[in-house]
């Protein structure tokens, strides 16, 4: 039985690895970074276009609406490229919650409008789920939603409000958005206070679903930012001199890169389960998720951490500017569950 990924899927991750090595240079981070800390959208626009070109925010969504037509699977791929880059682009939000919340929504003619304008990248999605502050009333909404995730540049905003999902225009009368400063200054989170506000319903949306995939995309990034950490690690180790020859000839050095690579690859290889699992086998697709995030949280943590250790002194400088993908790492823990609360659920799944 063959575990690995397909031609295609090998071919789409190499091709998003190309453009994002040649666009999202060690400055173009700093530069966008510098965007997030000040409070404003960190999306590269410019970068933005690019992907678009490539099929970034279509993935999920029919050929039908201008999409690809893919699964969650080879959003996975790219997800894991993009955290590898650490790029400064919405993805979890506006690539896979949003189109897979419209996808399942029982209006038709919603497809129509909003799957395509996603697909051609005019229309970005920010999405807050849980967001109980928040009241409908005869088609308006009003209240408060935190924690709105791929805020900045969002042309709407998909909200979570009693299990059900609304869509509201971004510059409609009556929403007021602040950006936040995130942990990670290259992804955006926002908060909304609306005044009663037109909110389209989306029916039949499983919160739960949504939910899942968020999970997966956001466990995809994390797991590429890990992969690159441990690259550079392994490079650093063997070009610094210390006593006359490389550190990475030294046992510790050698065994700090052997643990994050065993920390780093099953959490790959549930990453990627969980991804094949969401469109394969739905019934089992909570529990996947739930391990998937748990377990490439924890290795995100162990792996951004002792990547910094083996760089010593120059691996809190920003010289190497390991810590925009140590960011990236720790941000993405506390989004849709951490990994305590996530194994909590688990075990509850479970009968434990």
């Amino acid at each position: 039985m063959d575990f690995t990924l397909s031609e295609e899927q090998t071919m789409i991750a190499e091709a998003f690895r190309g453009q994002l090595t040649r666009d999202v240079t060690l400055d173009v981070i700093r530069t966008q970074a510098a965007l997030g800390q000040a409070g404003k959208s960190p999306t590269d626009q410019g970068l933005w276009q690019q992907l678009t070109e490539m099929g970034l925010p279509g993935l999920l969504i029919d050929d039908t609406y201008g999409g690809a037509g893919l699964g969650m699977l080879e959003a996975v791929v790219v997800g894991q490229e993009l955290g590898r880059a650490a790029a400064p682009v919405p993805f979890a939000a506006t690539c896979v919650m949003a189109p897979l919340a419209i996808t399942a929504s029982a209006e038709v003619e919603q497809h129509k409008t909003w799957l395509t304008q996603i697909a051609a990248g005019e229309m970005r999605v920010g999405v807050a789920l849980g967001a109980d502050m928040l009241q409908v009333d005869s088609g308006r909404i009003s209240g408060h939603a935190r924690f709105v995730f791929d805020a900045g540049g969002a042309t709407h905003f998909l909200l979570e409000t009693g299990g059900v999902f609304y869509l509201v225009e971004a510059h409609a009368s009556g929403v007021y958005l602040t950006l936040e400063r995130p942990f990670d200054p290259l992804q955006s989170l926002g908060h909304l206070a609306l005044d009663t506000v037109p909110a389209t319903p989306l029916s039949g949306v499983s919160v739960d679903r949504v939910t899942e995939a968020g999970r997966i995309a956001l466990a995809a990034q994390t797991i590429g930012a890990c992969e690159f950490l441990l690259d550079a690690s392994v490079e650093y180790a063997a070009d610094r001199v210390q006593f006359g020859r490389p550190i990475g000839s030294f046992q510790a050095i050698k065994h700090m890169c052997a643990e994050m690579a065993a920390q780093l690859y099953p959490a790959i290889s549930l990453v990627w389960y969980a991804g094949y699992v969401f469109d394969k086998d739905a019934a089992r697709s909570p529990l996947n998720s739930l391990l998937a995030k748990a377990l490439a949280d924890e290795a995100g943590r162990f792996i951004s951490r002792t990547a910094i250790e083996v760089h010593g002194g120059m691996g809190y400088t920003d010289l190497q500017g390991l810590h925009y993908w140590y960011k990236r790492a720790a941000f993405n823990r506390n989004l849709l569950g951490n990994p305590e609360e996530l194994r909590q659920d688990i075990a509850a799944m479970q009968g434990i």
